[in-house]
C-alpha cells in the first residue's frame, strides 16, 4: 500500500467499504427477515389454534347438551317402545347378536327414519342409535343393512369389551342426569374409527300396554360423534400456507384428526388399524398441561415450526397442534437473498466508477497545490520584512492602551459600590412584602375555613330536611298500613256475618232433629255467641284504627311545618353569612393579588441588580484581562520580529513538501523529502535537522486549502502578515 499512487489507494479503500457494507447489510436484512417470518407465522399459527381450539370445545360442549336433550325427547320415548317391541316380536334373543331387520322394524323405519335422521343431522351427530337395558342395539337412525352396529349385543356379542360397551355401562349405573364419552376406538364389524356420548334415558309416560310406566329405564341413548365435523374445523386453511396443518392427538399417541399433508399415511383410521403413533416433544408436553411454541423436526420428518396446547376433550386430555414447514417460512428470505447478491455485483460496479471519479477528483487539486507552493514561500519571504515594521508599531500602541485600561478600572470600582447599597436596599423591601404576603394569606385562610363552615351548616339543615321528609315518607307508609289493617276489619264483620248465619241455620237443624239434636244446639249457641263478640271487637279495632290515621296525620303535618319553618330561617342566615364571607375573600384575594404584584416587581428589580452587579464584575475583571493581554501584545510583539527571521527558512522547508507532495500523488520515492510533521513551531522547525522519510508520513490535510491560500496571497500580500 506505500508504494501505491494516491489514487490507486483510494479505489482499493472504497471498494473494501463497499464490500464490507453490502456484506453487513447481506447478513442483518436476512436475519431480521428470517426473525419477523418465524415471527409472523407464529402469529398465525397461534391465532388459528385458538379459533379451530373454540370451534372444537364449543363442538363438544354442544354435542354434550344436545345429548342431555335427546335422552329426554318425546320422540326417543316413541322410538325405544317402538323398535323394543318389534325386537321382542319378532322373537330375537338379547345374549347375542341378531340380525333384527325385520318388516316390522322397515315399517318403522319409514315412520320414523326421516326424522330421527333429520335430529341427527340438526343436533351434529353423523348417527343415533338405541340401546335397550339389556344392551341391544335395538335401532340406528343411519341405514345399517351390514350390521355394523345394529342388532349387536354390547355385553355378549362382538362389540363386548369395546369403548362402546364400556360408556353403555357407565351410563347405565348413573342415576343422574350424565353424559358419558365413548372415545375413538376402531371397530371390527365396520372397519372405521369411532367415538360415542352415552346417555340413560327414562320413561315420562306410562305404557300400561308395554308394561312400562313413568321413570322406568328405558336403555341408553348413544350419539356418535361427527369425524367429519372434526376433520372440516382441523381442516380448515386460513393461514397455514401449503404446508401448514392442524391435528389432534389422544392420550394414545393416535390421531383423533386426519393430516392435511400425506393424508394417505396419517389419517385416523390408518392410525388405529397400523398402530401409527406420534410422539414429538409437542405431543408430550401437550399431553403434561404445557403449551408453549417449539421447531422441531415433525412426523413428515420435515423441520417445522410448531404450536402446541392441551384440549381437555370430556375429562380426557388430548393433544392439539398446529405446525408449518420452516423451509415454506424461510423461503422469502432466499430470494430476498439472490436479489441482495444481484444487487450488490450492480452496486459494487457503480461505486468502482465513481471511486475513480472521487480519486480524480482529490489527487486533481493536491497536483495543483504543488505548483502553488512555489509562489507562497515566495510571499512567505516577502512578507517576514513586513511583519517586522508591524510589530514595532504594535508594541507602541500596547503601551498606550495599558494607560487607558488602569483608569477604566479604578471607574469600575467606584460603580461597584453603589450597586452593592441598592442591592442592600431591595433585599430590606423584599423581606417587608413577604411578611404582608403571609399575613394576607392566613386571613384569605381564615375566611375560607369560614365558607366551608358556613356550607356545612348549609348541607347539615339540607340533610335535616331530607331525614324528616324520609320520616314522613314512613309515617305515610304507616298510615297505610293502618288503612289496610282496616280493611280487613271489614272481612272480619263478613266472617261475623257468615258465622251468625250458619249459627242460626245449625240451631234450626238442631231443633229438627229433636232430643238427638239439643247438644248440637248448645254449640251453634256458643257459636253465635263467638261471633257477636267477634263483630264487637272488629268495630272496636277499627275505630282504634281511625283514630290512629287522624292522630299520625296530624303529627306529620305539624312536624312538616315546624321543620320546614326551622329549615328556612336557618338557610337565610346561612346564606346572609356566606355572603358576607365571600365578600371578605374576594377583598383578601385583592390585597394578596396587590401583594403579589409588589413582590414581583421587587424580585425582578432585585434580580435586575445583582446581574447588573454581576456585570460590573464581569467588566472589571475584562478589563484586568485585557490589562494582562497588553502587555502580554508587547512580549508577542517582540517575539513575532524574532519569528520574521523563522519564516525565512520556512520558505526554503516548503519546497521540500512540494517533493513529498510529488511523491504522494505518483507514488514514488524522491529521497528528498524531510520529516517536519510532527513540528509544532518555527523554533523547531529551524533547529530540526534535515531528515529522509516515505510520502505516506504526510496527510490530505497537510496540503488543505493551499490553492485558496496562494490565491489570497497574490492578491494581498499583507494578509501574511
Amino acid at each position: 500500500m506505500n508504494k501505491l499512487a494516491l489514487k490507486t489507494r483510494l479505489i482499493v479503500v472504497i471498494a473494501a467499504l463497499c464490500i464490507v457494507c453490502i456484506l453487513s447489510v447481506a447478513f442483518i436484512s436476512t436475519s431480521k427477515s428470517k426473525t419477523a417470518l418465524l415471527t409472523m407465522a407464529t402469529n398465525q399459527l397461534e391465532s388459528s389454534s385458538i379459533m379451530m381450539k373454540s370451534q372444537i370445545e364449543r363442538y363438544l360442549n354442544t354435542s354434550e347438551l344436545f345429548t342431555l336433550r335427546l335422552s329426554k325427547d318425546r320422540l326417543i320415548e316413541g322410538l325405544f317402545i317402538a323398535y323394543e317391541g318389534a325386537f321382542y316380536g319378532g322373537g330375537f334373543s338379547t345374549d347375542k347378536d341378531e340380525k333384527i331387520i325385520t318388516p316390522t322394524y322397515l315399517a318403522n323405519e319409514k315412520l320414523y327414519g326421516k326424522r330421527t335422521r333429520e335430529l341427527a343431522k340438526d343436533f351434529g351427530f353423523s348417527n343415533i342409535m338405541l340401546a335397550s337395558v339389556n344392551g341391544q342395539i335395538i335401532m340406528s337412525s343411519v341405514s345399517d343393512p351390514k350390521y355394523n352396529f345394529l342388532g349387536r349385543s354390547l355385553t355378549k356379542g362382538v362389540l363386548k369389551g369395546t369403548n362402546l360397551e364400556n360408556c353403555f355401562n357407565k351410563a347405565k349405573a348413573q342415576k343422574d342426569d350424565k353424559v358419558f364419552f365413548s372415545d375413538f376406538q376402531n371397530y371390527k364389524t365396520a372397519s372405521r374409527v369411532y367415538s360415542f356420548l352415552c346417555k340413560k334415558a327414562y320413561s315420562e309416560f306410562d305404557h300400561e300396554d308395554e308394561g312400562i310406566y313413568k321413570g322406568d329405564e328405558l336403555g341408553v341413548v348413544i350419539a356418535q360423534l361427527s369425524n367429519e365435523t372434526l376433520a372440516k374445523i382441523t381442516g380448515q386453511r386460513t393461514g397455514m400456507g401449503e404446508t401448514g396443518q392442524t391435528y389432534l392427538i389422544g392420550p394414545d399417541y393416535k390421531l383423533r384428526s386426519d393430516f392435511a399433508l400425506q393424508r394417505d399415511k396419517f389419517n385416523m383410521n390408518n392410525s388405529f388399524k397400523s398402530n401409527i403413533l406420534i410422539k414429538t416433544q409437542a405431543v408430550e408436553n401437550s399431553l403434561k398441561g404445557n403449551s408453549g411454541i417449539v421447531e422441531l423436526i415433525g412426523p413428515t420428518d420435515k423441520n417445522v415450526l410448531t404450536v402446541y396446547g392441551p384440549l381437555d376433550v370430556y375429562g380426557k386430555r388430548w393433544a392439539f397442534i398446529a405446525e408449518k414447514e420452516l423451509e415454506e417460512i424461510t423461503s422469502p428470505v432466499k430470494s430476498m437473498v439472490i436479489f441482495i447478491s444481484i444487487g450488490a455485483v450492480i452496486l459494487f460496479v457503480i461505486v468502482l466508477a465513481i471511486g475513480l471519479m472521487v480519486a480524480r477528483v482529490i489527487s486533481s487539486p493536491i497536483a495543483n497545490a504543488n505548483n502553488n507552493l512555489t509562489s507562497v514561500s515566495s510571499d512567505v519571504s516577502e512578507n517576514s520584512e513586513k511583519i517586522k515594521s508591524y510589530s514595532a508599531n504594535l508594541n507602541d500602541y500596547s503601551g498606550e492602551l495599558s494607560s487607558s485600561i488602569q483608569e477604566t478600572v479604578t471607574t469600575m470600582d467606584e460603580l461597584t459600590q453603589m450597586v452593592n447599597k441598592n442591592l442592600d436596599n431591595i433585599e430590606l423591601t423584599s423581606n417587608m412584602s413577604q411578611s404582608s404576603q403571609n399575613v394576607a394569606n392566613e386571613g384569605l385562610a381564615t375566611v375560607t375555613t369560614m365558607l366551608e363552615a358556613m356550607n356545612q351548616i348549609n348541607s347539615t339543615n339540607e340533610n335535616i330536611s331530607f331525614e324528616m321528609q324520609q320520616i314522613n315518607t314512613q309515617m305515610e307508609e304507616i298510615i297505610s298500613v293502618i288503612q289496610e289493617i282496616a280493611s280487613k276489619t271489614t272481612v272480619i264483620n263478613d266472617i261475623v256475618f257468615q258465622t251468625k248465619l250458619l249459627s242460626f241455620n245449625a240451631s234450626v237443624e238442631a231443633a229438627r232433629a229433636g232430643e238427638h239434636g239439643k247438644g248440637f244446639s248448645v254449640v251453634a249457641e256458643e257459636v253465635g255467641n263467638l261471633a257477636t263478640a267477634s263483630g264487637s271487637a272488629a268495630t272496636e279495632i277499627s275505630e282504634m284504627l281511625s283514630n290512629s290515621v287522624s292522630k299520625v296525620q296530624g303529627i306529620i303535618e305539624m312536624t312538616k311545618s315546624k321543620v320546614e319553618t326551622a329549615t328556612k330561617g336557618s338557610k337565610e342566615k346561612v346564606e346572609a353569612g356566606q355572603k358576607v364571607a365571600q365578600e371578605c375573600g374576594e377583598k383578601l384575594q385583592e390585597i394578596l393579588n396587590n401583594v403579589n404584584e409588589v413582590n414581583k416587581t421587587v424580585s425582578e428589580v432585585k434580580l435586575a441588580s445583582n446581574e447588573q452587579a454581576a456585570g460590573i464584575k464581569e467588566v472589571s475583571k475584562a478589563m484586568q484581562r485585557l490589562d494582562q493581554v497588553c502587555s502580554d501584545t508587547q512580549q508577542i510583539a517582540n517575539e513575532v520580529f524574532t519569528i520574521s527571521t523563522v519564516l525565512e527558512s520556512g520558505s526554503e522547508k516548503l519546497y521540500t513538501i512540494v517533493e513529498g507532495l510529488d511523491g504522494l500523488v505518483s507514488g514514488k520515492d524522491t529521497g528528498r523529502t524531510q520529516n517536519i510533521d510532527n513540528a509544532t513551531s518555527m523554533e523547531e522547525l529551524e533547529n530540526q535537522p534535515p531528515q529522509k522519510h516515505d510520502v505516506t508520513e504526510f496527510s490530505d490535510e497537510d496540503f488543505e486549502d493551499l490553492d485558496q491560500y496562494s490565491d489570497e496571497n497574490k492578491s494581498d500580500p499583507n494578509k501574511i502578515a
